[in-house]
């Protein structure tokens, strides 16, 4: 079983705050697996990564974009990281924020089969990075990069040259800014 920390199901419960019915629905498998609510999770614990696709499943299901709201969700992963104090002092642009969310994925996450994501890649303005199938849509990710480059002010293309949805073993993201 795959294992996804706390603080990312909590997130994506407090965005769904327009959505009540389907964070109603999502709440209800958390709490008949662990006995605790969203807002009620241990930030740094482990949950079952099923439990957090509830929650995403619900996000899309509530909101007019459809599963592109995944990309909405993503973005806000870093600036609340940020606020919560799990960024270093030391990142001071978005190619270091970048290279941190590497090494942030695999610490976020454990269980079989979860491999850190495999920098191609890292020059300012451009990264390639391979990201392992770990269940979530590749939009997540498209929005998690999106929003590391908002948090410093730019605007970028985040693709992929790669994806499993198309039969490939990862994803691979090409960030250019």
């Amino acid at each position: 079983m795959i294992e996804v920390k706390g603080k990312f199901i909590t997130l994506a419960g407090s965005l769904m705050s327009l959505y009540p019915d389907q964070r109603d629905k999502a709440d209800t498998v958390l709490f008949r697996r662990t006995g605790k609510r969203w807002n009620e999770l241990e930030p740094e614990g482990f949950y079952d990564t099923d439990i957090y696709k509830a929650f995403l499943e619900g996000y899309c299901e509530g909101s007019v974009t459809g599963e592109k709201a995944l990309i909405t969700l993503g973005m806000n992963y870093f600036p609340t990281i940020k606020k919560l104090g799990g960024v270093p002092d030391d990142i001071k642009d978005e190619l270091d924020l970048i290279l941190f969310s590497t090494n942030s994925f695999a610490k976020d996450h454990r269980g079989p089969g979860i491999r850190p994501i495999r920098v191609i890649k890292a020059d300012e303005g451009e990264v390639v990075l391979d990201i392992p199938d770990c269940g979530y849509d590749c939009r997540l990710g498209e929005g998690v990069y999106l929003g590391i480059l908002g948090m410093f002010g730019r605007d970028g293309v985040v693709k992929q040259d790669r994806c499993i949805k198309n039969g490939s073993a990862s994803c691979v993201f090409h960030i250019t800014w």
